[in-house]
């Protein structure tokens, strides 16, 4: 709509929006106008004594429930089996399927690997804790 034919036209690449004062409505108005539209960009938000703020990416608000089978995949990696190799096990798949679940979710930033020379470990991220 009409939220998005301005931010469109007139919003950089990266935005950075400050979300402070004591204006609520508004700042939940903009902050879900900025999710609605897909805008990358960081979030700052102001404690109410100013002795400080928060900051995180926008990207944090865009949370979409994994399908059933990635679901699967965190739980295995909550539980302990954190190698490509007992993963693709688990699920009875080659390791090229299980790469390409694990990299589905590394994109999505529900996990991270971590290389140790040859070895690899795979690793929840706190996004992925919120589906656990």
């Amino acid at each position: 709509g009409k939220v998005e034919e301005i931010f469109g036209k007139h919003v950089p690449e990266k935005l950075i929006v400050l979300l402070s004062g004591g204006m609520r409505a508004l700042i939940l108005e903009t902050l879900t106008g900025c999710i609605a539209t897909g805008l990358k960009g960081e979030i700052i938000a102001y404690r109410e004594d100013l002795k400080g703020y928060i900051n995180f990416p926008l990207e944090t608000f865009k949370i979409e429930k994994p399908p059933l089978e990635e679901l699967n995949v965190l739980a295995m990696v909550r539980d302990g089996l954190v190698n490509l190799r007992s993963i693709a096990s688990a699920l009875g798949v080659s390791k090229t399927s299980a790469f390409r679940i694990i990299k589905r979710l590394e994109e999505k930033g529900l996990v991270r690997v971590e290389y140790r020379g040859r070895a690899s470990k795979i690793v929840l991220t706190d996004k992925a804790k919120l589906w656990l």
